[in-house]
């Protein structure tokens, strides 16, 4: 009677032992069902990095001439993707403050896009704007004058474009950013993102 007892007793203690072990186990594998707390999105990242910024960049107040290349996501045009080249100058610098970072400009532009690989011309423009900089950032705002090379059936030819940019410079001579850009009145509603990377001089 005493050694069934005890042997009950044991495989009661074992059982147990298992349960536990099959427990724990479970939990380690379980995947949580939750980011971590704390974790920032994209978004924020992006608007922290453009608005932390480097004192000691001179890179758009050192620099007039900017050559760029970028890609577009655009919604009504010839095409869903586009590529494109531009130019711009620093025609004049109404204001530099060197104490706190920030001086603006009147600018030139030009640009043309094309379709892709095969490197079809789709459109050129050009315009004028006005840019805003605070150390290593540079905020700008365009109106250009443009013509379809390539065109669909409701599209005019003849457009203008509204477009802003923000600018990070990278170096002394080196910058990255994003835009966005409307058309009118082309016949649609033509509108776009892109991503660009320039070289300034």
């Amino acid at each position: 009677m005493k050694k069934t007892k005890l042997i009950g007793l044991v495989g009661l203690v074992g059982l147990i032992g298992l349960t536990a072990v099959a427990q724990t186990s479970t939990n380690e594998l379980t995947a949580p069902t939750e980011p971590p707390s704390g974790m920032p999105s994209i978004a924020s990242q992006t608007i922290g990095w453009l608005t932390s910024f480097n004192t000691n960049m001179t890179t758009f107040q050192a620099n007039r001439f900017s050559l760029w290349t970028a890609v577009l996501s655009e919604s009504g045009g010839v095409a869903p993707i586009e590529n494109e080249m531009g130019v711009s100058y620093d025609i004049w610098r109404p204001t530099a403050n060197v104490t706190n970072g920030t001086s603006s400009a009147v600018f030139l532009e030009a640009n043309e896009r094309n379709t892709g690989v095969s490197g079809t011309i789709a459109s050129f423009q050009g315009g004028a704007g006005f840019a805003y900089m605070i150390y290593d950032v540079r905020l700008s705002t365009a109106v250009d004058l443009g013509y379809n090379l390539e065109k669909l059936a409701d599209q005019s030819r003849m457009y203008g474009e509204w477009n802003f940019k923000v600018q990070k410079a990278l170096g002394d001579h080196w910058a990255t950013g994003l835009g966005t850009y409307l058309q009118f009145p082309s016949g649609k509603n033509v509108q776009g993102f892109e991503a660009f990377l320039g070289a300034w001089f």
